[in-house]
């Protein structure tokens, strides 16, 4: 037997050829089915960013039961920011469709942080450090203040003592440039700094 093994999917001939008292030879066609990619694990690429150009949503693999697929991509691309679906066909061994959401997004924006001063004097109240936190443009942007000691128990900043005032801006959108905690002391007023 002759041609009876093949990798690739598709239809092939293999040749029987007779032995001993048998002679000649037929030739028989068999085929290996194409591998379904219905239950394939795609793993995407970066998020891509919009900055007012064509941005491409790449795919890193597709994978069915260990097997890498082969394929073609559409719908891979936009320009503006939003959700979409791309589908993966599968060519070659592999047979079969599958779409996959994904989406454009707004780059994070830096915001610079400036912080105030380190020291503060005890005036029996709850203190409350007051930082700078704005965007590119000047534009104030919301933020929030965790106060700890220095062994990291949340605490009041009211007492005497050591800080350590961590900043938070929750705005998904931000992303902070630059320190985000400080340590700071409230110190009993001695008439000199």
């Amino acid at each position: 037997v002759e041609g009876n093994t093949a990798t690739d999917a598709g239809v092939h001939t293999m040749r029987i050829t007779g032995t001993g008292d048998y002679t000649g030879s037929v030739l028989k066609d068999w085929s290996i089915s194409q591998k379904d990619i219905s239950d394939a694990v795609v793993v995407l690429g970066p998020i891509p960013e919009y900055d007012g150009s064509l941005r491409t949503q790449t795919v890193e693999s597709v994978t069915v039961d260990g097997l890498d697929v082969t394929y073609e991509i559409y719908g891979n691309t936009a320009t503006d920011v939003g959700d979409y679906i791309l589908t993966i066909i599968a060519v070659g061994n592999f047979d079969g469709a599958l779409t996959v959401d994904w989406t454009l997004v707004m780059p994070k924006e830096i915001v610079s942080v400036v912080w105030p001063d380190k020291i503060y004097i005890y005036d029996g109240d709850v203190q409350e450090v007051s930082v700078i936190v704005t965007n590119k443009d000047g534009i104030s942007i919301p933020y929030r203040l965790e106060y700890y000691d220095m062994d990291g128990n949340p605490v009041e900043f009211k007492g005497v003592g050591v800080y350590l005032v961590k900043l938070i801006v929750d705005d998904s959108l931000y992303v902070v440039e630059g320190d985000t905690t400080m340590v700071v002391e409230i110190i009993l007023y001695d008439g000199e700094y």
